[in-house]
This record gives C-alpha cells, structure tokens and sequence, in this order.
C-alpha cells in the first residue's frame, strides 16, 4: 500500500491496511465513533438498532468517545495504531483539516463506487455546501445539523404582557425592560433575568454576523484559499457594534451569565433559563429535548437581527460522518447501506422528531410539513426556515467560515472577550487581540497545508 503523503497520516506513521471481514463472522461489523451524548446517544442507539434489524449482512457498532475534540484526537491515535473506526462524527469547524488530511474516503466517492448516484439538491442547501469541498464533491455525510433560536419562557412573556414574539436585538432589549418594570416574579427571587447570556460566539456571533451578511474572514470566509484573514474586526462592523450592547446588556442587568466562574458560563445560562429565571435564551435548536422538562411554558423564535435590515439564511453547527481509508470494499459496501439508512425519510423524520436537529433531506422536511408535524411542534421548524432563506445559493457570508484549527480561532476571540466582560479592556481591544491571535494561527495552518492543497486543491493557494 502507497505510503500516504499528507500530513495526517505522516503524523499516522505507516500507512495500515486492514483485510477483508472474517468470513466466518455472522455479520460484517462497522465501527462508528460518535460525539452524541444522553438523550441524543439514545437517538444514535435508535438509528443503529433499526438498520441491524432491518437487514442480516452488517452490524453497526456505534461507540461513544466523548466530545467532538475528545473524538478527534481518539481517531487520530487509533489510526497511529491501525484501530481505526470505519467512520467518525466531526463538526462544522473541521471540515478544511480533514479536506486536507488525505485520510478519509470521500463519502461521494465511496458512494458512487457502491451504485449509489448522489444528488445534493435533495438536501438543504446550507448542511451539503458545509461538508461539499472546491471541486463540489461531497466529502463527510451530513448527520446532525442545527442552528441556533431564540428559547422563550412564555410565563414570563405573558406575565410582562408581551404579546408578539421579538424580531429584533431592539424588540428583545424593549420586552426585557418592560418585563423587569411589571413586577413578575420568578423563582429565585428579586428582579427577572432578561437574557440567559452564554457567552459563546456560535450563538452570538457567528450566526448573527451570517444573517447580516457580514463576513467573518476573507476569501468568502475562508473558502477561496488557505491565506483567508480574520475580518471582524473593523470599526465600523456590526460585529464590534453587538458586542457593545452584549456588554451593555451586562452592565445593566438586562443579561447576565447565570454562574460566577468563566467556565461554568454555558452551563450556567442554560441552567438559568431552565430554572423559570429568564425571558430569553439563545441556543441550538437541538436543545429541544433539553427543553422538555422546564417547570414553564416555553416557546421558541427565530434568531433575533438588526432593525432595519433583512435576514438571510444562519449556518449550521453539528457534524458530518467521514469515512477513514483502509477497509475493503465489502466493508465500504455495509457503510453505503448504513448512510442510505441514515438519510431515508423515515430516519430523517426520527432524528429530527427526537432531538431537534434538522431534517436534511427536503423530502423529510416536506413531508413533516404535509402532515401538519408544524402545526402541533412550531417551533421545531424555526431551524429550518432560518436555514431556507437563502434558497439553493445562501448568501457568501452566510456560510461556515472554513478556516483552519477553526475551534482555536474561535476559542482567541472567547478568551479576549471574557476580558471585556470583566472590564479589563475594551471591545475594540478585545476584538484585535483576537484577530492577530487568529491570524496567527491560521498562518500556521497555511504553512503546514499549503503543499497538499496545492496538490489537492490548486485554487485555494494563491
């Protein structure tokens, strides 16, 4: 077997191969290595049990191996070792290293080799063009997507007299204020929390930033070549701009994080808002079984924008599936009939049903919709029609930033942000700190991948 030259499986050592399954094994057995956790573990178990129900020649052995960094790293030593899972779940954020990695089987690929001829305008534009590579071909199968909405408590909402569900940033600011002047009370006692801030910039950044059609790097965020820049930072950007009100919300009492520790600031708006104490929370859609259980009436509403302006479409979080190099083709052979499985319409429409995240497909979508699922579950469709609005061509800047160690950039700009909230510097401060830590690492990604993208994909190298 060729000794593979790109940088993820130079740092694998040797290449491995892996022979043909046991013949005298009842199944043939698929490895999977997933990041899906509680309630949305059982929905993985689901998925599994009816496709080795449905068929005797291949059993799926779904694992789980912590978070999605947690799974990363995981995968990239059981390669070293030649333990490899047939195919892992990885997010949004890293699609660009396994573009480059040259240790996956491109899931287009291995699925027209098996018979199966993909077509993507079957899927909803924003999942596919995330996980699609330069050349248009499908590189990870979509799995869970989602974006983030507006969490309402609606006790409170009727409470304060509120009547229409906010549109805007402004709409939001307004009904805070109202419902801290009507005397409601919650559960904790003294004034009511207007937003359960969680101070990550997937939910208060990055899709805000889409829908406003602000770009977040250059090179169409990063998709038109490996020397992207980070861009949010200018003076005049709506970025810099929502960041000040952010920290103005906090100083006035209109947001608040719901835990004094920096790292228990997700868990602690969420926990915060599940108590009954704030109007608005904003999170994945996925977080609908999370949900469930409030000890209130709740309800949902789109992600909030700018006065004045028109929304375009927000980009999706979650994973893909990719399939690692070194199985036969058998074994390929009970991937496709898994992933054939996976994006059916009965699948699509449990996934969804049970978890939150999208339907990928159209036809799932439309066919819930037929069946009046909207009607009795709205708020389940705000997703959706969020990542709809941009049709089959979303907007340039209303895609996925595709940027190198994507997570480290974002986690820069978390950490210089944490220094506006504690007022030890200032917005405009924090945000250049932040791009010049950004760029930083982006330039490393650049040196380290710049001679595989030139073999790979010669247009993203200038």
């Amino acid at each position: 077997m060729k000794r593979n030259k790109f940088w993820l499986a130079g740092m694998l050592a040797a290449a491995v191969t892996f022979g043909a399954a046991d013949a005298s094994a009842e199944r043939i057995k698929i490895q999977w290595w997933h990041a899906m956790s509680g309630g949305l573990g059982e929905g993985v178990d689901e998925i599994v049990r009816r496709f080795n129900e449905s068929q005797d020649k291949y059993e799926v052995v779904a694992t789980w191996k912590g978070r999605y960094r947690h799974l990363l790293t995981q995968t990239i030593a059981a390669i070293r070792a030649g333990e490899q899972p047939h195919f892992f779940q990885n997010n949004e954020t890293g699609v660009i290293t396994l573009m480059l990695s040259g240790a996956i089987v491109p899931a287009e690929d291995m699925l027209a080799k098996h018979g199966v001829t993909l077509n993507k305008s079957d899927y909803l534009s924003p999942v596919t063009g995330t996980y699609t590579d330069p050349n248009g071909k499908l590189l990870g199968m979509p799995f869970n997507s989602s974006t983030p909405i507006l969490y309402v408590n609606k006790d409170l909402f009727d409470a304060a007299g509120l009547t229409e569900m906010p549109k805007t940033y402004q709409d939001m600011e307004a009904q805070i204020r109202q419902l801290q002047a009507s005397g409601a009370e919650v559960p904790r006692g003294g004034k009511p929390c207007g937003y359960g801030f969680y101070a990550g910039m997937w939910g208060d950044l990055e899709n805000p930033m889409a829908q406003q059609k602000q770009f977040y790097a250059s090179k169409n965020n990063g998709l038109d070549g490996l020397s992207a820049r980070l861009v949010y930072d200018k003076p005049d950007g709506w970025a810099i701009m929502h960041m000040k009100r952010i920290k103005r919300w906090l100083d006035e009492g209109l947001a608040e994080f719901g835990a004094e520790s920096q790292t228990d600031w997700s868990s602690g708006a969420l926990k915060n808002f599940k108590a009954g104490n704030c109007l608005f929370h904003i999170r994945s859609t996925a977080s609908h079984a999370t949900m469930e259980d409030n000890p209130f009436n709740w309800t949902a509403a789109h992600l909030p924008y700018e006065a004045g302006t028109t929304p375009v479409n927000t980009t999706i979080g979650g994973a893909a599936l990719y399939v690692l190099k070194g199985f036969s083709d058998e074994e390929y052979a009970g991937v496709v009939e898994f992933f054939k499985s996976l994006t059916s319409v009965e699948i699509q429409k449990y996934w969804h049903k049970k978890t939150g995240y999208v339907p990928i497909t159209k036809q799932a979508y439309n066919e819930l919709k037929a069946e009046g699922y909207y009607e009795e579950f709205p708020t389940k469709e705000l997703a959706v029609i969020q990542l709809l609005r941009g049709g089959d061509n979303p907007h340039p800047a209303a895609r996925v930033p595709r940027l190198g160690n994507f997570e480290n950039v974002r986690i820069a700009l978390e950490g210089e942000l944490r220094k506006v909230w504690a007022n030890e510097q200032t917005v405009e401060q924090a945000f250049a700190n932040a791009v010049r830590r950004g760029d930083e690492i982006l330039r490393r990604f650049e040196k380290q991948n710049s001679r595989q993208a030139e073999e790979l994909y010669p247009m993203l190298v200038e």
